[in-house]
């Protein structure tokens, strides 16, 4: 044994000694502050109940509205664990139960990979270091491959590659069920999905003869948005240029456009029955946005000021409130500012919406809900034919199914193709950049991470190694996951933020590209590049410690490849470390820190204190689930339990105890506090299937890596084919779960089923709910429905006005008696408004309304903006553009949110145990 061999030895030691230390201190400190978060919770619970259970706010017609919860300590936990799966569906919705479904596949497959590692694979591991490692361990190693075959910071004189054969045969195996869990999970999915609309469209015939007048308008508009499509086209210039000055609110309505509806038939077999196509005006987004913040400012300093002078009754001993606009300006009252500001926003807004174009998409409406499905096919087909670049300068550039007005993203909505997609290779060229910019934090952690060999790589590292093997612990494993955890926090939002941008037109394409990036973003940084910056660290800084002793001669170092296998191993730990911090951070989740902060930090008065509109968000509707976030820390923890359960088998205990953990919380979540926005039939799930694949294949050639590395050749051999099997199964089966994710498959499932039934029932009847009574004019009533379902909240949302609460009311007038514009801000900004029913007869004299009428609101507008800073030039209409009354406060229809049935059935939708023959006890 050479100097450098002990060398390497006393290293691996004292770091043995310093991370199974550090590792018992950060496990036992988690599960105190878990059990703490626990009881805390359980005790907040009760108590604030608007904040734990929302969702127990809800009508008592609302299938969505969960069992109660008694007031007890532990009373939340018997109904989350009892509860049945077909109730569970009923309570949650079809896509958070598809969530809370992927989540109990991937916890059974970890707890199942566990099992066998336990009883198979580790006393494996732990036989061959006893027989060609070092004996007796210090650490955790001899649990892992990474002792095999290894003493001394090296690979043994006559290694036995036989023990290799081991790690192939469980790659071999968690391949095998993988592949096998996915694809039975998947088909099982698919086969249940197919059945409960079937049952769902059953009970809504059933239920249709005796629907309320209310029920049945509800009704309506879901079936018209069953039968229309959504169309994107393509006008010449010259024809979509012209402004339409607005008088009346009702024209803001889409309206029948015959030159669009004849493009729509020219590339379809099947003719529709109109297309309607709105208005627009882009710059109306923006402005409304600013005029929300500057209302939400000017809130907080009204209820801030007139709070005091309703406590001190004297308005000479209260200071108003100031701000400073720059560095450069001195205070200036910000009372008056944002009044002002406020003003002017308004007016900008008002004058927009007299100024609108043409919107670039319409509503195709089809006489029954197969014929638009029909019309939807073909028209895609021609337009995948077609070259567009030799197409007229008029024609019909996308087409799909009418999406849920909640789902519809407006500022996306009239982006022409070209600029489409600009936006798409933008937003991809922005998230390559967030990438290669959150690598270099990423690879800070890896240094940290590996702190240890890292101060091997000054003089005297050893000695502060031995003086500081706690600190050194703890910042390594305590610290180090902490940051990760942090660095985490927000990423979901800003690649949230960046695909909004690249001009998808719904919400839920949104949710999966973000997933998408987020699984990229975790591939690529958070496993490649901080395995390979800690794998570098570790073997860069044992060599320099050994250089800097004179202990490194001119011996081979070929011998000690074997020790980057160690290191990559090694990473395991900080896994390991990680996945309990995030184990405490799935109970801490349930503390909903944000609300409860917001409740202690606002309890007080003035700036501490909650604003009308604050108070009305924070008890208002539940909160909306983010799939795209949870799915992607589901999918990332998954990946790295799965690539490290081979080469560390120790982490898949701790992976099963956050899956376990995680299962439960997220039940609780979605049953108590979250909603789903809008129902996907779960669309997202060949996206999850591709993505446990593809985190499949990571882990395969990692463990092809890591057998080239100890040179077990013949085992490198028998593993080559398992990537390529994957990849083949990976591309032909998620063609198939495309494939039964297209209207297409539907159809021909819905006619396979008509085929096979006794009944003399024709294909089209399964699609086509019974009709309605006959109506003299179909197509006017259709009209009037699309213009109450797609609002564009641009045009058709009633501006904000300061919300004050019922004291501070009658303090207004005396705040504004020294204003210049005392009787417009009252007027604009502190009028209620009345709600007023108009009828045809008003409808029809709308526009024959005194031009003199006209001609003196247009200069009161004027002479009103006159008095302050002019607007600017993008915000302001052509000269000559007439006014009339208001017309922008207009109390909008709203919609029921969407459960996986409709709200109008008082009778239970299918359950789990009805469409599925297999029926689960508990969903537990």
């Amino acid at each position: 044994m050479s100097k450098i061999d002990l060398s390497f030895k006393e290293q691996q030691r004292v770091e043995d000694i310093i991370n199974l230390k550090a590792t018992i201190i950060q496990i036992s400190t988690n599960l105190g502050f878990a059990i703490c978060v626990f009881f805390l919770f359980s005790w907040l619970r009760p108590r604030h109940a608007f904040i734990y259970a929302p969702k127990a706010k809800l009508s008592q017609s609302d299938v969505r509205k969960p069992e109660a919860l008694g007031p007890g300590l532990f009373d939340w936990i018997k109904p989350v664990f009892k509860i049945k799966d077909d109730d569970l569906l009923t309570n949650i919705g079809l896509d958070a139960y598809v969530f809370i479904y992927f989540t109990r596949i991937l916890r059974r497959l970890i707890a199942v990979l566990t099992l066998i590692s336990i009883f198979i694979f580790i006393p494996v591991n732990i036989v061959a270091t006893f027989n060609t490692g070092d004996w007796p361990p210090v650490g955790l190693e001899f649990l892992s491959i990474s002792a095999m075959n290894y003493q001394y910071g090296k690979q043994i004189e006559e290694p036995n590659h036989s023990w290799y054969w081991s790690p192939t045969i469980a790659s071999w195996v968690f391949s095998a069920i993988v592949i096998w869990e996915m694809i039975h999970a998947s088909r099982k999915f698919l086969l249940f999905r197919q059945k409960y609309y079937l049952r769902l469209e059953e009970e809504i015939k059933t239920k249709l003869p005796s629907m309320s007048p209310t029920e049945l308008q509800h009704y309506q508009q879901q079936e018209l948005i069953s039968r229309s499509l959504l169309v994107h086209f393509n006008l010449h210039r010259s024809k979509n240029i012209k402004s339409i000055r607005q008088t009346t609110t009702d024209e803001y309505n889409m309206m029948p456009n015959e030159l669009v509806r004849t493009m729509v038939n020219s590339n379809s077999t099947i003719p529709c029955q109109q297309v309607l196509v709105g208005k627009h005006n882009n710059k109306l987004v923006l402005l409304i946005k600013d005029y929300k913040k500057i209302i939400k400012a000017l809130e907080k300093c009204l209820d801030f000021y007139l709070s005091r002078i309703h406590k001190d009754g004297s308005t000479a001993t209260t200071r108003r409130p100031q701000i400073r606009l720059n560095w450069k300006l001195d205070k200036t009252d910000a009372i008056n500012y944002y009044t002002e500001r406020a003003l002017l926003l308004d007016s900008a807004i008002r004058r927009n919406r007299q100024k609108l174009l043409k919107n670039n998409y319409g509503w195709a409406i089809y006489s029954s809900k197969r014929l638009a499905q029909e019309a939807y096919l073909s028209i895609e087909k021609r337009l995948s034919q077609l070259d567009f670049n030799s197409l007229p300068k008029s024609h019909c550039e996308s087409v799909r199914l009418a999406p849920h007005p909640d789902d519809i993203i407006w500022a996306n909505m009239d982006i022409d193709r070209h600029t489409d997609q600009l936006k798409r290779w933008f937003g991809f060229g922005l998230f390559c950049s967030i990438v290669f910019a959150w690598a270099i934090p990423i690879a800070t952690l890896g240094i940290m991470s590996n702190l240890i060999n890292m101060i091997r790589l000054f003089p005297q590292s050893e000695e502060v190694l031995k003086r500081n093997q706690l600190t050194t612990g703890i910042i390594q494993s305590y610290l180090t996951p902490w940051l990760m955890v942090l660095f985490y926090f927000g990423l979901p939002d800003l690649l949230h933020f960046v695909t909004r941008q690249q001009a998808f037109k719904t919400e839920t394409v949104v949710q999966q590209k973000t997933l998408s990036k987020l699984y990229g973003f975790f591939i690529v940084n958070n496993l490649f590049i901080f395995t390979l910056i800690s794998m570098m660290v570790g073997i860069i800084g044992q060599i320099c410690a050994l250089t800097l002793a004179g202990k490194l001669t001119d011996r081979r170092l070929s011998q000690y490849i074997v020790q980057i296998a160690k290191n990559m191993s090694d990473v395991s730990s900080f896994w390991i470390n990680y996945i309990c911090i995030r184990s405490v951070g799935v109970i801490f989740e349930l503390l909903q820190v944000a609300p409860l902060l917001s409740l202690i930090l606002f309890r007080g008065k003035g700036w501490f204190g909650y604003t009308p509109r604050q108070l009305q968000k924070v008890t208002g509707p539940p909160p909306f689930f983010k799939f795209a976030k949870s799915y992607g820390m589901m999918i990332s923890f998954f990946t790295a339990a799965l690539v490290y359960s081979v080469i560390a088998p120790v982490a898949l205990p701790f992976a099963l105890i956050y899956f376990g953990l995680a299962t439960t919380t997220f039940k609780y979540k979605l049953m108590y506090i979250y909603v789903t926005k809008v129902e996907t039939h779960g669309k997202i799930w060949p996206l999850l299937y591709s993505m446990v694949m593809i985190s499949l294949f990571v882990f395969q050639c990692m463990m092809i890596l890591i057998l080239s590395l100890k040179a077990g050749m013949y085992q490198i051999y028998s593993l080559i084919p398992l990537p390529i099997i994957t990849t083949v199964i990976l591309i032909f089966y998620t063609r198939y779960l495309l494939k039964h994710n297209t209207l297409k498959t539907w159809m021909e499932y819905k006619t396979s089923i008509c085929n096979d039934s006794a009944s003399d029932i024709s294909p089209s009847t399964i699609d086509e709910l019974p009709d309605l009574a006959p109506s003299e004019n179909d197509d006017k009533r259709d009209v009037d429905l699309i213009n109450s379902i797609y609002r564009d909240p641009s045009l058709f949302d009633t501006l904000w006005k300061p919300m004050l609460f019922e004291r501070l009311k009658p303090l207004i007038p005396d705040l504004y008696k020294d204003h210049p514009q005392k009787d417009r801000i009252l007027r604009t900004l502190f009028k209620e408004e009345k709600k007023k029913k108009t009828t045809k007869d008003d409808n029809h004299n709308k526009p024959n309304q005194n031009a003199d009428e006209k001609l003196k609101a247009r200069a009161q507008l004027e002479q009103e903006m006159s008095m302050f800073i002019p607007i600017p030039q993008e915000f302001c209409p052509e000269q000559g553009s007439s006014s009339s009354n208001d017309p922008y406060f207009i109390e909008q229809d709203s919609l029921n949110p969407t459960a996986p049935t409709l709200d109008i059935i008082q009778k239970p939708p299918p359950t789990y145990s009805d469409v599925i023959s297999q029926q689960r006890r508990h969903s537990f």
